[in-house]
């Protein structure tokens, strides 16, 4: 049996979560004074799971965001810090990260066929944000923005083939990026 304690904070407050696998592949969950046993059951190529918290059916969806989790739970979302105690003291003690700025080119690392682009010249873009789809091998790959920003250019259009280290798009990180929506 492993047994693993993390601690998660929402909205502000942290409390201690103890998880320790069961013989029977169950997940017994101490949160304070409360326990739940879980049964945990990922969607294969998707971040939705399906759980049963003490014979209740419940659908979580994850979806990291940075260095948090965006976790929806039966339609509910927060925003949740989830890390073990040596990660979030390092964290806490961590140099603060630099906002980016300057332009920065999202290059193919492969060969491919552009399947689609999500943006246009002029468009605020978010960290993370879905810029184009390439097919490389079978494969659908997203490439994302490193950084907020604004596309100054696009390279690229559906359709077209891209060699590795071809531009997909240029985007001017951090000034005019406030407000972007993805």
């Amino acid at each position: 049996m492993r047994e693993t304690k993390y601690y998660a904070t929402v909205r502000g407050t942290t409390f201690p979560v103890l998880l320790r696998e069961e013989e029977d592949g169950s997940i017994r969950a101490v949160l304070g004074e409360k326990t739940f046993f879980v049964d945990a059951r990922k969607v294969t190529g998707t971040p939705i799971w399906s759980l049963l918290v003490d014979n209740g059916s419940h659908k979580a969806v994850m979806v990291r965001e940075g260095e948090d989790w965006l976790i929806d739970l039966d339609g509910a979302s927060e925003v949740v810090e989830i890390g073990t105690e040596r990660e979030l003291i390092l964290k806490k003690f961590a140099p603060k990260k630099v906002k980016k700025t300057g332009l920065d080119v999202v290059k193919s690392p492969m060969p491919g066929l552009v399947l689609a682009v999500r943006v246009k010249t002029g468009d605020h873009v978010v960290a993370g944000q879905s810029v184009a789809t390439v097919e490389a091998m079978k494969m659908e790959n997203e490439f994302r923005a490193p950084d907020a920003g604004v596309v100054t250019a696009v390279h690229v259009s559906a359709g077209a083939s891209v060699a590795k280290g071809d531009a997909i798009v240029t985007i001017h990180l951090g000034e005019g990026a406030e407000g972007a929506e993805p």
